[in-house]
């Protein structure tokens, strides 16, 4: 039996392999999450997933990849949205809590990585949440100008605001009935960076 062609490795199979892998990275973590399992929820061989992938070093840094793909562009989107800093920073917190809820899965990815480094695959987390981080806290300083204090620590705020969100996303039903929902993020985040109340 020879190897499949690459055009047989429709897009469809690729989104199948992702999100499988997206569960099971997610429930285990990358050392322990098999590509057997990942490839058998997919609906195709460990050997398929190999030819397509290379490794699961591979699979798991296209599903990171493609997690703050969309974290970036929903950020982009929300700083974008409103004409004046409050609104844009009430638009972006919007943005990047649908993404937290539409990608739970993916984000105890990440909080998972961030909380074990070591290995490559944890180290590109840690690179890719800190350009996000360094354009995030690059929004807050110029689009806030002189409306912020300038002993305002931008990026603890923003550290307590994104690892806190990330851990309730992870954590699923528990973390919303600790948190007390999205309105919460909403509220911390006009506190935290706006010094306002509703």
């Amino acid at each position: 039996m020879g190897r499949p062609r690459k055009d047989a490795f429709d897009e469809a199979t690729t989104v199948r392999v992702l999100r499988a892998a997206e569960k099971a990275f997610a429930a285990t973590g990358f050392s322990r999450a098999r590509l057997e399992d990942i490839a058998s929820a997919a609906g195709i061989r460990r050997s398929s997933l190999l030819y397509h992938f290379g490794s699961k070093e591979e699979l798991y840094l296209q599903v990171v990849d493609r997690a703050f793909d969309e974290i970036a562009v929903a950020m982009a989107r929300g700083m974008a949205r409103g004409s004046s800093f409050d609104a844009k920073v009430e638009a972006t917190v919007d943005e990047l809590t649908a993404v937290a809820e539409a990608k739970g899965a993916v984000l105890a990815i990440v909080l998972r990585a961030m909380l074990a480094p070591g290995s490559a695959g944890p180290a590109a987390v840690g690179e890719r949440f800190a350009r996000l981080l360094d354009r995030l806290e690059r929004f807050v300083r110029d689009a806030g100008g002189s409306q912020l204090p300038k002993t305002l620590p931008v990026r603890a705020i923003l550290m307590q605001l994104v690892v806190a969100h990330l851990a309730r996303s992870a954590m699923g039903d528990l973390g919303d009935r600790l948190w007390g929902g999205d309105t919460a993020t909403r509220e911390a985040a006009r506190v935290l960076l706006l010094g306002k109340r509703r």
